[in-house]
């Protein structure tokens, strides 16, 4: 049934796109999303906790992921009573972070507020501190400086938000 109301949820997420409205905006959605137990173990493997989080969370997923992960750890803080989801959804904030988006802008802030998310779960602090501690390096292994790309709109994006995924360039 979790799997079920989810796979609802996601669809229904696609069709408020393709009509350009916000999902929140659909009774039948935020019903799925009123109806979430964000505590029941079975709602984070179906990855239901993710999207009540989703919708208390008011701030955009990307480009900066800074606000949306600082606000999920301030929710999970305040909501989440269940400790096996805790632990989950310690774990889940972090790979948002270091995954989505620019993370390289707040990432002191960020790195600091999660150790103290975290600090029960020091398995997960470890595992994250590569990515936190992570430089470019070049084949000789000499660390490479950031480079800065310039948009169409003037604003300036690290080169290094954009390792690890597809991106058309326009020369």
């Amino acid at each position: 049934e979790a799997m079920y109301l989810g796979t609802k949820a996601r669809i229904l997420q696609d069709k408020a796109y393709d009509e350009d409205i916000v999902p929140s905006e659909m009774p039948e959605y935020m019903e799925i999303i009123n109806s979430i137990d964000p505590n029941d173990e079975m709602s984070v493997l179906s990855y239901n906790t993710l999207l009540w989080i989703a919708e208390q969370n008011h701030n955009q997923i990307a480009p900066n992921m800074l606000p949306y992960c600082l606000e999920t750890m301030r929710i999970v803080n305040e909501k989440i009573t269940n400790e096996n989801v805790k632990k989950m959804e310690a774990y889940s904030v972090a790979q948002q972070f270091f995954s989505y988006g620019d993370h390289e802008t707040g990432k002191e802030e960020f790195w600091t507020a999660y150790k103290e998310f975290a600090k029960d779960y020091p398995e997960f602090i470890k595992a994250y501190e590569r990515e936190y501690n992570k430089k470019v390096v070049n084949a000789e292994g000499i660390e490479m400086p950031e480079i800065e790309l310039t948009k169409a709109d003037d604003t300036t994006i690290p080169l290094s938000s954009l390792y690890g995924k597809y991106n058309y360039v326009d020369v």
